[in-house]
């Protein structure tokens, strides 16, 4: 057994305490080899544990202490810190049903309920014209951050289903606080499409989580208008029937408070 590399020996599943573990003593300096038993070595974890016990209680932390994390832990364990603020960041979904919806320009068909055993409320897009809707959204206080992602829910309404085709659909805001007026200008439109999707009547599909969606002066607490349409003309859209949309879902990031 002698010469073995240490990834050559045979692996220890059952260790006791009066098995031995090598060191290297004073490796900055001059090195030597020693042996410690397991006992020992609990015996300085325990000690570091009891010195990390010991520390002053921090009663009242702000948002720029850090806290020490291991990155990594399970392959190429390395400490890394990280200010109570961003470890408070917490990301946020939340759905916005069609029920909601405020007609645009060019609306899409009504409100109807889909049924199958259970039911669901959609609004038909159509696919021969752009339809639009508005949504109202109200910011959330601890939203940071200037941008949102989306994704659009969908039912196949019509008895003929799409058979690797897909959809369309482009989203786009701005955020109002006190004093600004409804009519402000609206962020640049961001598609969230699903492409070759291949469905029967009442199945339930989402589009693809889009890029991020930069709505006009978004801020925290403030109302903001989303506008979601089908865009026909979009190269991916090339299912020939209307689609029933349930709400879109979007995501942000919040930070949390204590």
């Amino acid at each position: 057994m002698a010469d073995l590399k240490i990834t050559e020996l045979d692996a220890d599943a059952t260790p006791s305490t009066d098995d031995l573990v090598v060191t290297v003593d004073a490796p900055g300096g001059s090195a030597v080899n020693k042996k410690v038993t397991i006992a020992n070595l609990g015996k300085t974890i325990i000690a570091d544990t009891a010195a990390v016990i010991a520390l002053n209680a921090d009663t009242a932390p702000t948002t720029d202490d850090l806290v020490v994390t291991v990155n990594s832990p399970g392959s190429g364990p390395a400490a890394r810190k990280v200010t109570i603020a961003n470890l408070l960041k917490v990301q946020e979904y939340e759905f916005l049903p069609i029920v909601w919806a405020i007609n645009g320009a060019a609306p899409p068909e009504g409100l109807t309920t889909l049924t199958s055993t259970f039911s669901v409320d959609i609004r038909n897009f159509d696919d021969a014209t752009d339809e639009d809707v508005y949504f109202i959204w109200q910011v959330p206080s601890d939203l940071t951050g200037t941008t949102i992602t989306y994704r659009v829910i969908c039912f196949v309404t019509n008895a003929t289903g799409p058979s690797t085709e897909g959809v369309a659909f482009f989203l786009q805001g701005n955020s109002l606080g006190d004093g600004d007026i409804l009519s402000g200008a609206m962020g640049t439109a961001v598609i969230s499409s699903a492409d070759d999707q291949t469905h029967v009547q009442y199945d339930r599909f989402a589009t693809a989580w889009s890029a991020a969606v930069t709505i006009t002066a978004l801020a925290a607490a403030e109302t903001a208008t989303l506008k979601l349409y089908r865009d026909i003309s979009d190269a991916i859209d090339d299912y020939a029937q209307d689609i029933g949309v349930a709400g879109i879902e979007i995501k942000y990031t919040r930070q949390i408070g204590y």
